[in-house]
């Protein structure tokens, strides 16, 4: 029901878990401008709509069956809104009979320098002081929404202190199921919005956090959980004989793993991959990786994606067609980093082109490109 803005979505062992925050259209502005930032305002609370996946036991309303959906309407609490929600995580939580949600939510903090979302000029870069970040960005921290049987909403913040909180994470073996560890980016000021900065990992059981932060001019990306491997568990576990401690291991444990972030240093202007014990924040990244001849802005999101070795196959035998189109895959996933920065202009030639939609002119095409531009980026191609 309305227009529904959404930003993201949770998947638990029953639903389908979609926010839908509150929007009002002003659809002669639209007419005027075709421009659907300036045409839209968004107010505080919205709905929750609970998406049955056809798993037996739904009993919450009046029992919906599947293929059905359950809406649960959101009043404005005060405190924050739905606008940009980020799910963290979502699971059934069958002994309290309730759903329950972990999500990054935009509070009201004050700030004098804040502008309305209406009033961004949406150009790049848009931010390039503090104060030109606070006056268009606001500050989010992690939040818990539950779910009662009887369709009752509680909205509450996790952790007292204020500071802002991105890029939210778990392992993704505890996606849709009850998780204790909370990956994400911090700012490095406690109570005012600021670009995220270090990595934490919150402990939403007990409620207390850890967290490293980098020098003051370098900025970590998303912290993205990588599983640690049998192979790595092995090795790691005939270290621990040898310093004589106990070697038993759990690699289904939420923090047996490791955080993989990219920095970006501000004043060199260079990436590294940092490599984290999910463990062991606070000691600081096991390994620094330079990435030599690209220079990665923070705050693009990622996913980890485990190198798959292909099976052992004697000689002469051949590869069937569904190894091919998995192999041919993974190799159309590497770019290197020429590829990259072609994208990357090409990508930035686009998005200009974009604010000059109604412009006509006998050399622009429907790419939003000139045709003399083809060459420089689809040469390779063509």
């Amino acid at each position: 029901p309305g227009y529904a803005v959404l930003s993201d979505l949770g998947v638990t062992a029953k639903y389908v878990i979609l926010v839908q925050p509150s929007v009002q259209v002003n659809n002669f502005q639209f007419l005027l401008s075709k421009d659907p930032a300036k045409s839209l305002q968004f107010e505080n609370g919205g709905m929750i709509h609970l998406c049955t996946r056809g798993v037996e036991g739904n009993t919450f309303g009046n029992g919906q069956v599947e293929g059905t959906m359950v809406t649960v309407d959101l009043a404005p609490d005060g405190r924050g809104n739905e606008l940009d929600l980020q799910i963290v995580n979502a699971y059934d939580d069958e002994e309290n009979q309730c759903v329950v949600m972990d999500v990054l939510r935009t509070t009201f903090t004050p700030n004098p320098n804040r502008q309305p979302v209406n009033q961004r000029d949406g150009q790049w870069p848009w931010a390039q002081t503090l104060p030109s970040y606070q006056a268009q960005s606001p500050s989010k921290q992690l939040w818990r929404y539950t779910i009662s049987k009887n369709l009752q909403v509680t909205r509450e913040p996790l952790f007292a202190e204020g500071r802002t909180v991105m890029f939210g994470n778990i392992h993704p073996e505890f996606s849709g199921r009850k998780h204790r560890f909370v990956y994400a980016n911090i700012g490095g000021l406690k109570d005012e919005a600021s670009p995220p900065q270090g990595v934490a990992r919150f402990d939403v059981e007990n409620g207390t956090y850890q967290a490293w932060m980098p020098e003051p001019y370098e900025f970590c990306g998303e912290p993205t959980y990588a599983p640690r491997s049998k192979a790595m568990e092995n090795a790691d576990d005939e270290e621990d004989v040898t310093d004589g401690s106990d070697s038993d291991s759990d690699n289904t444990a939420e923090d047996d793993g490791y955080i993989l972030s990219l920095l970006y240093n501000g004043k060199t202007q260079t990436s590294e991959m940092l490599v984290f014990d999910a463990s062991d924040l606070p000691s600081g990244p096991r390994t620094r990786i330079p990435i030599t001849g690209l220079a990665i802005p923070h705050g693009h999101y990622g996913c980890y994606a485990p190198q798959v070795p292909a099976p052992p196959r004697e000689e002469g035998d051949e590869t069937d067609e569904e190894e091919e189109e998995t192999l041919e895959l993974i190799e159309n996933l590497v770019f290197s980093a020429d590829e990259i920065e072609r994208r990357s202009k090409l990508a930035d030639k686009m998005e200009q082109r974009g604010n000059q939609w109604n412009e006509v002119k006998s050399d622009f095409s429907g790419l939003g490109l000139r045709l003399d531009d083809f060459e420089e980026y689809f040469g390779d191609m063509l």
